[in-house]
């Protein structure tokens, strides 16, 4: 296991208190993060500060002693994040040598790297996306890798700039066919396709040096063009470089010298930046500068097309003059419009024991009097070597700065520096909402003077005020937080929850008396005087109205209606914790009332039949089922109380009232003579009037036909030895029936 001595002492008599531009103790071990994930040769090019307060690095490690691209999570303390990739690392390589340069975060949590890889001898540009969770993205590139040949030999990407709308911007270096580094501005699609949109392929070399130019970071400009910074040689002096490239990926002509220029600080040696931002539509570098008596970091300001600003520091530059050599690498600006830079600071004795150098400036280019010493931070890690290439603010304030420390090897370096003296308190109300379906809510951050709302961890564009309304039908479910900033400070909310009611579509439950029947279109059949209830299913006990074809039926307000009367039946209703979200079941219950009907029983010559008739009858003789019948009507064959139900199709019919017959009447049925009864198998009917017998029918007691035969002259002998014992009843027509019976 490597080991690197922790020094953390600051410089220039500075206290351990919590004095902006000292570490912050809170942070990793004492306000340092030292990991050392590979074998000899670990190191990070790049810092990104998360809206949540985790952080991430991008640089190069050694884990199998290979050299690959190295994404590091760190929570907001400093420690891996675990859930992470591999225990808080995620490494990519493509070959034998791959490394990581620069790293930006898309809204929704995917992170984009930038590196170079080898590819036999030569180093070409090497993109890959990864998931929130640090798996590689198979929607990008070539399953969530890229490996771009742009020019022939060498390419080298130094800063990428995320756009809004997903597409991503580098700036860099490539060598050209005559061997000349030229600095490049590539611009690719969010899945890793070239924008053709930009310079018409996507690429834009700056190739006005004859001898080497570079960008080493870039910054958008208001206007929607980019601005990049870096170095070209001139003759034997090394010059500070800006180019501006416009939207579409053209050289601006308004700047510079027709879209680049270049600016000399010392007058003498050697001069080169490190960092660039715009704040407004004016750009501020950071770099160094080499003279007779060592190098001096500076910061620049330069106006809109490119010349300098002399309002700034002494004439347009700040100069940094701490030890033999101090050097700036990068330039942020703080909530508060405060300039910071990063870089080295150290003696020139070849022991290479260099310090971490932070600075601090006002808006205008003057020392931060209450950072560091009069602007100026020097930690001192430990007893070797200490680089930092990268800050980035987090959202509390605090300076985040990478690179690496030597020890016995290479070490990947994050530290975290306290960025001013806050007591800024971020908190939501209420901290639990539940909203109604279709409602909106209103949340409200602590007081500060400048708000930014995030929507689960994502920064909601726009929402920049004291107060954030949430709807449910799109927020529900959803986590918020708000960073609240009073001056130079700002802290970052815990998230609360804004959840909504989910509720089942209202329904009709059907209780009390159940329909008779269904009608041939659906309707439920009941008969008048059943009591049928129609209920709302919970939880609709609110707002209701029952409504009859769509008219609102007066006074029906409550949960239950009990229809008397044919109709088609609706309610709408809602519940009581959000009784302005009423709905209608969506559905009507048609309901039928017949009205009772009860047969009455009359005389049809020798029958007795139901007035009216319907479907099918049902006689009863004594309250006993008789099935003696001819169709609907029946054969009173004895004396005493007959009945009849008929089914007229809905069961709305009734059992009639009885018919009482006293006795069987004689005529014509009297003149009917059979003998000898009872009878084992033959039986002789004669008629006396002396008339032919008409067509006539024998029927058994359940109304059977068992036989028949055509009109015939009186006697007629009948043979009934086949016929079962029983009664019997003999039928001519249109005449009362003769009853007989056969015994054995």
């Amino acid at each position: 296991m490597r080991t690197a001595t922790l020094w953390i002492l600051l410089s220039l008599a500075m206290t351990a208190s919590a004095q902006p531009g000292a570490l912050d103790p809170t942070y990793g071990d004492n306000g340092a993060v030292i990991l050392q994930p590979g074998a000899y040769l670990d190191l990070n090019n790049q810092v990104i500060a998360a809206p949540d307060t985790t952080s991430y690095a991008v640089g190069i490690a050694t884990p199998d002693s290979i050299p690959k691209l190295v994404v590091t999570r760190l929570l907001a303390d400093g420690s891996l994040d675990s859930t992470f990739g591999e225990g808080g690392y995620a490494f990519i390589g493509a070959g034998s040598n791959t490394q990581g340069s620069t790293l930006v975060r898309t809204p929704d949590g995917s992170l984009i790297a930038a590196g170079v890889t080898l590819v036999g001898l030569q180093r070409d540009l090497f993109l890959c996306k990864l998931s929130a969770e640090g798996e590689l993205d198979p929607t990008f590139g070539d399953a969530g890798t890229l490996i771009l040949a742009v020019g022939p030999s060498f390419d080298a990407p130094r800063k990428m700039l995320l756009m809004p709308d997903g597409r991503f911007v580098i700036a860099g270096e490539s060598k050209d066919a005559n061997n000349v580094y030229n600095g490049m501005l590539l611009r690719f699609n969010p899945d890793g396709s070239w924008d053709t949109s930009f310079s018409n392929d996507g690429k834009l070399f700056l190739t006005q040096f004859a001898q080497a130019d570079r960008f080493v970071d870039a910054a958008f400009t208001p206007d929607g063009g980019v601005v990049a910074v870096g170095e070209a040689v001139v003759g034997a002096p090394t010059v500070v470089l800006l180019a501006k490239a416009t939207a579409d990926g053209e050289w601006d002509t308004g700047f510079g010298q027709g879209g680049w220029d270049t600016l000399m600080i010392d007058q003498f040696f050697l001069d080169y930046a490190g960092g660039v931002t715009v704040v407004d539509d004016r750009i501020i570098i950071c770099g160094t500068t080499w003279g007779l008596d060592g190098a001096d970091a500076f910061m620049a300001r330069c106006e809109a097309d490119g010349s300098l600003d002399l309002t700034f520091g002494n004439n347009g530059v700040l100069r940094i003059d701490h030890d033999e050599e101090d050097e700036f690498y990068d330039i942020t600006i703080a909530q508060d419009g405060a300039i910071m830079a990063c870089g080295i600071s150290g003696p020139m004795d070849l022991s290479d024991a260099y310090d971490l150098l932070f600075f601090r400036s006002d808006a205008d280019g003057q020392p931060d009097a209450g950072f560091g010493t009069d602007g100026v931070s020097v930690i001192q890690l430990t007893d070797t070597t200490d680089k930092v290439f990268s800050m980035a603010l987090q959202p509390d304030g605090g300076i985040l700065a990478c690179g690496y420390t030597v020890g016995e090897d290479f070490d990947l370096l994050v530290v975290r520096l306290i960025g001013g003296s806050c007591d800024v308190q971020s908190s939501v109300s209420p901290g639990s909402l539940v909203l109604c379906p279709g409602g909106t809510g209103l949340l409200s951050a602590s007081t500060g003077d400048a708000y930014q709302w995030f929507r689960n961890g994502e920064l909601i564009p726009g929402a920049n005020g004291p107060t954030l309304e949430v709807g449910a039908d799109a927020d529900a479910g959803a986590w918020f937080s708000v960073q609240v900033s009073d001056g130079p400070c700002s802290a970052l909310s815990d998230s609360v929850l804004v959840d909504g009611y989910v509720f089942l579509l209202p329904y009709i439950i059907n209780e009390g008396d159940q329909p008779n029947g269904t009608g041939d279109d659906g309707e439920q059949i009941y008969c008048d005087g059943d009591n049928p209830q129609l209920v709302i299913g919970s939880p609709y006990d609110t707002n209701i109205q029952w409504f009859n074809f769509g008219s609102p039926i007066s006074g029906a307000n409550d949960t239950v209606l009990a229809p008397t009367s044919s109709g088609s039946y609706s309610v709408e209703g809602a519940p009581a914790v959000c009784p302005d979200f009423v709905l209608n079941a969506g559905v009507s219950v048609t309901m039928d009332f017949h009205p009772i009907v009860q047969p009455v029983v009359v005389e049809s010559g020798i029958l007795l039949c139901p007035d009216n008739e319907g479907v099918s009858a049902q006689w009863f003789y004594n309250g006993q089922p008789f099935f003696g019948g001819i169709g609907q009507c029946c054969i009173p064959i004895f004396a005493g109380e007959y009945t009849v139900f008929v089914d007229y199709g809905d069961s709305c019919s009734v059992l009639s009232q009885p018919f009482v017959l006293v006795g069987i009447r004689e005529h014509d049925g009297t003149r009917f003579q059979a003998a000898p009864l009872p009878t084992s198998d033959r039986v002789t009917i004669t008629w006396t009037t002396g008339k032919p017998i008409p067509n006539w029918r024998l029927l058994d007691i359940t109304g059977r036909q068992v036989l028949s035969g055509p009109q015939t002259n009186s006697p007629l002998e009948l043979d009934l030895g086949k016929l079962e014992v029983g009664r019997y009843w003999f039928l001519p027509s249109g005449i009362r029936a003769v009853p007989m019976e056969v015994v054995r």
